[in-house]
């Protein structure tokens, strides 16, 4: 089976996947990059963060396969206030 990478792009910061992934064709890797951007989401979400995040499908051929992209914003309600005082953590998920 090929391997795939899942690089991904949270801002301005490029996460390059050095170890990739064994899945079953294009379409697994596909799926597999959406579950990334979901948990990126999450955690942006959760860090209150507005910011585009993509990841780009590379084979083991360094071709690439395709790019997804999610532009996540919140709004906060006056009621609420954003955690601006927090400083930026960026854990990238576990790539299975």
């Amino acid at each position: 089976m090929p391997r795939y990478f899942i690089d991904a792009i949270i801002g301005t910061h490029v996460y390059h996947d050095a170890e990739g992934s064994i899945l079953r064709d294009d379409l697994s890797a596909l799926d597999l990059a959406v579950s990334t951007l979901h948990d990126l989401a999450r955690m942006r979400t959760a860090e209150g963060r507005n910011v585009p995040i993509s990841a780009t499908v590379r084979s083991e051929r360094d071709t690439c396969v395709c790019t997804v992209r999610m532009d996540l914003a919140i709004e906060w309600s006056a009621a609420v206030a954003p955690p601006h005082d927090q400083p930026e953590r960026i854990r990238l998920p576990a790539i299975h």
